[in-house]
């Protein structure tokens, strides 16, 4: 029953001059039905048989759809589960993670099992130039061209191993618009709660979702936006080739 109207505003930013955002709460009050004697123990006893059937629908269903909870300190176990999916993909495997870098690809992408599939990283710049502690696997001790070398390393290894339809792709900006991360296996698609580079450290969740088209859409649209990693940092690959190829000469 409905009891109260109640109006709330709020900043819609931290900015002193942000916008007001306003919305409307029905406060309601929960009816009491009481039942006594006999009734009351059959409907307690019946009650208890529908919820027991209902958790279990409920854990058929988590399963159907891909819910994994892992727990703070279930990186092995989290990262197992990835890379089992990456294994089973036959067509294409992409990964939508603003962190991910040069060390997730040896962590995740050689779990490819076939040198046909398709596989695209869409990372940002925060993967390369982030110096949060928060994320151990970021290599916070390595400086830019650092993390850079070890990145190409890693891409010209896995495609030297079989896989050359593998692209790594940078989201320009230095805030990328991509915050959430993702999971694409074929045409299924897992949020997953956590960067790769850190999953498993802290409690999060990772959900096969229902409906993944909308969010393929959008992630293909991100990634024509996007840019490849050596153009995103064409200074060091430039400078790096130059490098080799000044070596060479004196060589000879």
């Amino acid at each position: 029953m409905v009891s109260q109207q109640r109006e709330v505003s709020a900043p819609e930013s931290n900015s002193p001059n942000a916008s007001m955002t306003k919305y409307t709460v029905a406060r309601r009050e929960k009816l009491s039905l009481q039942t006594i004697g006999r009734k009351r123990l059959l409907k307690n006893s019946v009650a208890r048989v529908a919820a027991a059937k209902r958790d279990r629908e409920v854990r058929a269903e988590a399963k159907r759809l891909g819910q994994y909870w892992f727990e703070a300190g279930q990186r092995n176990e989290a990262a197992k589960i990835i890379r089992s999916l990456i294994s089973s993909a036959q067509r294409q495997v992409i990964i939508a993670d603003p962190y991910f870098g040069a060390l997730q690809v040896f962590q995740f992408l050689f779990a490819v099992t076939m040198s046909d599939i398709k596989t695209t990283i869409l990372t940002s710049r925060l993967a390369f130039e982030s110096t949060d502690k928060e994320y151990e696997d970021i290599l916070s001790d390595k400086t830019l061209s650092q993390r850079l070398q070890i990145l190409d390393r890693s891409v010209r290894k896995f495609k030297d191993m079989g896989n050359q339809n593998c692209e790594v792709k940078v989201i320009p900006g230095k805030q990328p618009k991509l915050h959430d991360r993702f999971l694409i296996i074929d045409e299924s698609v897992w949020l997953v709660g956590s960067s790769l580079n850190a999953i498993g450290n802290r409690s999060s969740m990772m959900i096969k979702l229902p409906d993944p088209k909308p969010v393929i859409f959008s992630l293909n649209e991100m990634l024509l936006d996007s840019v490849s990693y050596e153009k995103q940092y064409h200074i060091f690959y430039d400078e790096n080739t130059k490098n080799m190829s000044e070596a060479s000469d004196d060589s000879a």
